[in-house]
C-alpha cells in the first residue's frame, strides 16, 4: 500500500538585483510568508477492494470533505462554538498530482494561532459537522437500497491544534472504514454436516431464489441500525458511533443484488465451491453493532428437468446468528444448503412362517372290485 504524498509549493518570480524595487522584495517576502494549507492523504487497503468499497483511486474521484476551527490561541479543547468557522465541508479532490479544494486557505500568521481539521469521505454537500461536549460529530444514515449504499469513512490521525509550519509540509489524513461489510455465499452439503466432497447428482440442480436478513422468521421487521453520528475526533482504529437508531432489513433476489442479476445455481459441478451471491457493487454496508438475527434462505431443488420424473420443490429456511460487527471489517456470510439424498435399500427376506398350520385331507381316490 503506497502513501499518497502532496509537495505543496509555492512559486515565486526569480528576481534580479537589478530589476526589483523595494515593492516587489516587499510583496516577494508576503507571498513567502503566506503558506497554504495543503492535504495528502493516506488510505489502508480493505480485505477485498471490490464494489462499493471506497479505494485510493475513488477517493480522488470522489473527494473527502473537511471541517476546520480556527481557535487562535487556545485549544480546541477550550474552543465554545459548535459550528466549524474555517473550513465548512470544504471538499479536496484530486487534480494530479496534487489535492486541490476551493477557496485556497493559508495559515495564521501570528506565532502559536492553532487550527484543527477533520475529515471524512465521500464529500457529500448536505453533511454538517456539530462540536459539543468535546465530541465532533457527523451525522449518518445507511441507504436501504442496497446498491447506493456507500463505504463511508473518517480520518483518525491526529490534526488537531496545529500551527503554521516552517516548510511546505502537508496536513496528512489517515482514512479508516467506519461501517461493517457484509458479503454472501452459498454451496451445499450432500449427504454431509459439513461442504466436503459429496457432490450433487448430475440430474440435480439447486436455484437460490431469496435472501432475508430480519429480526424475525417472518422478514418484516428490521434489526439494523439506519442512523448515527460518526465521532471525527476519533483516533482510535475502530469507528466510534452515538445516538445510534432505526432497524431495517436487508433483502438480496436475482434481480436486486445477486451476481449478474440471475439466479444463483448449483449443479454437480460447483456445488461444493462456495458460490459468491451477491454483485460487487452489493455488498451490505452497515453501522457496527452486535446483533443476533434471522437468516432466511428460499431455494429449488429440481431433478431431471427434463425427464419423465422430474420434481421440484422449494425448501423454505430460517436460521439465526450473532455477530459482533466491527468497523473496517469484511464479514462472509456462508450459506450452505443441506441435502439429504433419498435412499432406496431393497432387502431379501424369507417367507413368514405362519402361527398355526391347516391341515387339508384330500381324499383319497380307491377301485373297487
Amino acid at each position: 500500500m503506497n502513501k499518497k504524498y502532496l509537495m505543496g509549493f509555492i512559486a515565486c518570480a526569480a528576481l534580479t538585483v537589478t530589476s526589483c524595487s523595494n515593492d516587489e522584495v516587499m510583496d516577494a517576502a508576503l507571498q513567502q510568508e503566506a503558506k497554504a494549507i495543503q492535504f495528502s492523504t493516506y488510505l489502508g487497503r480493505d480485505v477485498e477492494t471490490k464494489g462499493a468499497v471506497l479505494t485510493t483511486d475513488g477517493l480522488k474521484t470522489q473527494g473527502f470533505g473537511v471541517f476546520a476551527y480556527y481557535t487562535g490561541q487556545d485549544a480546541l479543547s477550550r474552543y465554545t462554538g459548535t459550528e466549524a468557522n474555517f473550513m465548512k465541508n470544504t471538499k479536496v479532490t484530486f487534480s494530479g498530482p496534487s489535492w486541490t479544494y476551493t477557496p485556497l486557505k493559508y495559515w495564521p500568521n501570528n506565532p502559536g494561532d492553532k487550527v484543527s481539521f477533520f475529515a471524512y469521505a465521500p464529500h457529500d454537500a448536505s453533511i454538517t459537522c456539530t462540536l459539543a461536549n468535546g465530541a465532533l460529530t457527523v451525522p449518518f444514515t445507511v441507504n436501504n437500497t442496497v446498491k447506493d449504499q456507500i463505504d463511508f469513512l473518517w480520518n483518525n490521525a491526529n490534526v488537531t491544534d496545529q500551527t503554521k509550519p516552517t516548510t511546505s509540509a502537508t496536513t496528512n489524513f489517515t482514512f479508516k472504514h467506519a461501517l461493517s461489510r457484509i458479503g454472501f455465499t452459498v454451496s451445499a452439503a450432500v449427504d454431509e454436516s459439513t461442504v466436503g466432497s459429496n457432490t450433487l447428482d448430475e440430474n440435480t440442480t439447486i436455484e437460490l431464489q431469496k435472501i432475508v436478513l430480519s429480526k424475525d422468521v417472518n422478514g418484516a421487521t428490521g434489526i439494523f441500525y439506519t442512523n448515527g453520528d460518526l465521532l471525527l475526533n476519533n483516533t482510535a482504529n475502530d469507528a466510534e458511533w452515538n445516538n445510534t437508531s432505526g432497524a431495517q432489513f436487508f433483502t438480496l433476489e436475482p434481480t436486486n443484488n445477486f451476481v449478474d442479476n440471475r439466479v444463483i445455481t448449483l449443479n454437480k459441478g460447483n456445488s461444493t465451491t462456495a458460490q459468491q451471491v451477491n454483485n460487487d457493487a452489493s455488498y451490505l454496508m452497515i453501522i457496527p453493532q452486535k446483533v443476533t438475527f434471522n437468516v432466511y434462505v428460499e431455494y429449488k431443488v429440481i431433478t431431471d428437468p427434463e425427464g419423465s420424473d422430474s420434481s421440484t420443490i422449494t425448501n423454505k429456511i430460517n436460521n439465526t446468528a450473532t455477530i459482533n460487527f466491527e468497523s473496517g471489517k469484511a464479514y462472509t456470510l456462508k450459506l450452505v444448503l443441506g441435502m439429504t439424498s433419498v435412499k432406496v435399500t431393497g432387502i431379501v427376506s424369507d417367507w413368514d412362517t405362519p402361527a398355526s398350520e391347516t391341515v387339508v385331507n384330500v381324499p383319497i381316490n380307491t377301485t373297487e372290485p
